[in-house]
């Protein structure tokens, strides 16, 4: 009888076991991961979910601490469900060093790649410091580009259909922007040339408003010439400079619009 018993016995553990691997494969199949029970300081397991109740951590001496490459989805990917918490954290401890770094080898494709309420979010807490910085080592390289192309997306702050907003408390000891170099306005601003005998110069100008200003001035020195009126027209989208009287040579006028 009590053979028969351990005979029972191991067909029962042999009929668990079976029942615990189809359960497996069966996940498996499904692309869901199975989990391994695993305690501190046992090793990792590849191709399961592997738990831990404390940090672990890679230290390596030289080269690369820690490389992931896939060929059918993400290469590296981190998550939290905590509120003050990132799925990626990364530092550096020197001076010229990165916290993250992102390079894509393709052309014209990204290195780094942000979605979201705020797509990218940089935060200083330094005197001296930059939340975001942009550098471009090519004389026709953008360093920071921003791109809104919806009908109707928030630009932030309240700020609507805008591609790059610049926020600062309306005192005099902040700037909403602050540009040291060069500005270019490529189609909001440029140089209209008043021909001889005439008082008046018009161009088209894309996107006017009711609310659109004209700023214009006068890029030679002419005795008892000044500009008289600079009028946007939104129904025509063109602009017109006027001058108080006729030039009697060909005559430069710088214009800048803002809406």
């Amino acid at each position: 009888m009590e053979g028969n018993e351990k005979t029972k016995l191991g067909r029962r553990a042999l009929l668990a076991a079976g029942a615990a691997g189809v359960a497996a494969a069966a996940a498996q199949a499904v692309g869901a991961p199975v989990k391994v029970a695993a305690a501190d300081g046992d090793p990792l397991t590849i191709g399961r979910t592997n738990s831990s109740s404390s940090e672990t951590i890679l230290q390596v001496s030289s080269s690369t601490g820690l490389s992931a490459w896939s060929t059918g989805g993400d290469g590296l990917a981190g998550g939290s469900s905590l509120p003050d918490k990132s799925g990626v954290y990364g530092y550096s401890t020197s001076a010229n060093g990165h916290g993250v770094w992102g390079r894509n080898m393709a052309n014209d494709t990204n290195g780094g790649l942000g979605s979201g309420t705020r797509g990218v979010y940089g935060s200083c807490a330094a005197s001296d410091g930059i939340a975001v910085m942009g550098e471009s080592s090519h004389a026709e390289g953008v360093a920071i580009q921003g791109w809104n192309h919806a009908a109707s997306t928030n630009g932030g702050f309240g700020a609507s259909n805008v591609a790059v907003f610049g926020y600062a408390p309306t005192d005099r000891n902040h700037w909403g922007l602050d540009i040291s170099g060069r500005v270019s306005f490529s189609d909001r601003s440029g140089l209209l040339t008043i021909a001889a005998n005439r008082s008046s110069i018009s161009t088209a100008m894309p996107a006017l408003t009711a609310g659109s200003i004209v700023l214009a001035t006068l890029q030679a020195n002419r005795a008892g010439i000044y500009i008289q009126a600079a009028v946007a027209n939104p129904a025509t989208g063109r602009i017109t400079i006027y001058l108080n009287k006729r030039v009697t040579a060909a005559t430069k006028a710088a214009y800048f619009v803002l809406d």
